[in-house]
């Protein structure tokens, strides 16, 4: 503890207004600065810690217009390419959200559009949204679930003004074990915006799942019967990393064999993998999962 001392000359010259903003901000959370990311780094990897909609903020030109960020913190590598210390430092995409006639994405469509993508890049199933709404709460709950990103940079040097770094997602680390991780905290404020995305289009990650366009028939709905007939009974269980077990995903005729790789006590969801081709579905509730 603090060794107590009398009031300060100081406290009396800056008097009530001066102790009211020392008490508002002496819990805030420690914030080191941007630590900008090196071009380079391969194989990243950084823990999901925002990834929401929300506005640009002053004195951003865009003031109060809405926009996607994503915000992962960086646990590996400890240094990048030339020995930089990336200890607090992020990685992060931010897209507007309205049309921006002087970008490479120039369209509300197109930008809109990448953020679905990126979205499925983390594993979120577009298909089953109704609107943005629901992209939002997918993309929070994400962040609940405590997901890793897989990341790289690379330098673009513009024909005019200085070189920048360009950051790429490139899906969820299902292997990473957060117990793996080193605790390190965010060391940015909100106000930091991404230079110009420049690239069009990002390789799709490859676990994602595969949309199969089939229409509902009755065996369908049939099979959406038997999966829930099957978890009647099973009110009280409780999955554990490493359980098999049987899912039918949405849009999928039959149950598959499944994994559980994360459980998450409090929602009663588990994240699990196909035992067939690695296909990863999130959020899964605890009774959608049947030992049959």
């Amino acid at each position: 503890m603090a060794k107590r001392r009398s009031k300060s000359s100081l406290a009396d010259t800056l008097g009530t207004k001066g102790q009211k903003a020392f008490d508002s901000h002496k819990t805030d959370d420690t914030s080191y600065g941007r630590v900008n990311l090196p071009p380079g780094i391969r194989n990243g990897i950084a823990r999901l810690d925002i990834c929401t909609f929300n506005e640009y903020v002053d004195p951003h030109q865009d003031s109060g217009k809405p926009r996607y960020q994503g915000v992962a913190i960086v646990v590996s590598p400890a240094k990048g390419p030339n020995g930089e210390d990336l200890k607090g430092a992020r990685t992060q995409k931010i897209e507007p959200l309205f049309d921006t006639p002087i970008r490479s994405r120039k369209t509300e469509d197109e930008h809109i559009g990448f953020v679905l993508n990126e979205a499925r890049k983390l594993g979120v199933d577009t298909d089953e949204l109704d609107d943005i709404d629901d992209l939002k709460e997918a993309l929070e709950s994400l962040v609940e679930d405590g997901i890793y990103v897989k990341f790289s940079t690379s330098e673009f040097k513009p024909d005019d003004g200085d070189p920048m770094t360009l950051e790429y997602w490139n899906g969820v680390a299902e292997d990473y074990k957060e117990e793996e991780s080193d605790e390190v905290e965010d060391s940015t404020g909100d106000d930091d915006e991404e230079e110009e995305e420049l690239v069009e289009e990002e390789e799709e990650d490859g676990n994602e799942e595969e949309d199969e366009g089939e229409e509902e028939t009755e065996e369908e709905d049939e099979d959406e019967e038997w999966v829930t007939a099957s978890t009647e009974d099973e009110e009280d269980l409780e999955p554990e990393v490493g359980d098999p077990y049987y899912y039918k995903p949405p849009k999928k005729r039959k149950a598959i064999e499944v994994e559980v790789t994360k459980v998450f006590k409090g929602k009663q969801t588990a994240t699990v993998k196909s035992v067939d081709d690695d296909t990863v579905y999130r959020g899964v509730p605890w009774d959608k999962l049947s030992e049959e």
